[in-house]
């Protein structure tokens, strides 16, 4: 199973490979037939554990995906609805597509984080993108998906690990925790060098503001050895920006004279 990460402010990481062999070979004219016609393969979605008899948030698809090719799965849309009476501030899903070579399936999964909170700072401008109750958050598979030389033959997909604003959380997937946790180490690590460099500076704004920009180099004193710590960092550059825009330099103030 070849794993990938998607993080995001959406993102991706490749692991590995599985291999599971079929009992029976697809034949030649079957593999023809799926060239004349308009292809479909199905979708299977698994959700969380329920409670009476609904999952606190639910993954909403339709029962099928598109291939415009028999290798070349069509992007397409699925819902995430917030069931319950709390605002959902990060989540897990994790997206496979399977595909068969001379008999032999592989999988393919996509581990989807979306981080709504990336650091305490940025609680207040960040609310907005919450999933409130009752609400929905879309999720967009990639555009498209290329197998290769091999058949893709179903879609799936689980949501796994759900985090709400009151620190709950649903799901028992620790990946994903892992995961979303290490975006936000990410930010903690960039916001640390950045307050170095505000009071170094006799806390001018001006200066700050200068390090902010996408042109200036992303903290190089700082290791941020993986992608998503990288992503992190990133993200709060970009809000802190957010945060200067919105606010002048009571935004930059606020941040970081704590």
């Amino acid at each position: 199973m070849r794993l990938r990460l998607i993080v995001g402010i959406w993102l991706l990481v490749v692991m590995g490979t599985t291999a599971i062999i079929t009992t029976s070979l697809r034949a030649q004219d079957n593999k023809k037939s799926r060239l004349t016609k308009d292809l479909q393969v199905p979708v299977t979605t698994h959700q969380l554990l329920a409670e009476n008899n609904v999952p606190p948030v639910e993954l909403k698809c339709g029962t099928t995906a598109h291939l415009s090719k028999p290798n070349e799965l069509q992007g397409f849309t699925c819902f995430l609805i917030n069931h319950t009476n709390k605002r959902i501030t990060a989540f897990s899903i994790a997206y496979t597509v399977v595909v068969e070579r001379e008999g032999i399936e592989f999988s393919d999964t996509s581990v989807v984080i979306k981080d709504a909170l990336i650091h305490p700072d940025f609680l207040d401008l960040n609310t907005e993108k919450f999933v409130p109750p009752g609400g929905t958050q879309t999720f967009n598979s990639a555009q498209t998906f290329n197998s290769g030389d091999a058949l893709i033959k179903r879609v799936e997909l689980e949501i796994n690990y759900v985090e709400y604003d009151d620190k709950t959380t649903s799901g028992i997937n620790e990946k994903g925790a892992e995961l979303i946790a290490r975006v936000r180490e990410g930010a903690a690590k960039y916001k640390d060098w950045l307050s170095q460099k505000y009071l170094r500076s006799g806390k001018s704004v001006d200066n700050t503001v200068l390090l902010l920009q996408d042109n200036h180099p992303l903290a190089t004193e700082v290791e941020f050895d993986d992608t998503l710590l990288m992503q992190g960092a990133k993200s709060y550059r970009k809000h802190a920006l957010k945060a200067y825009s919105q606010r002048g330099a009571s935004g930059i103030k606020k941040l970081l004279d704590k």
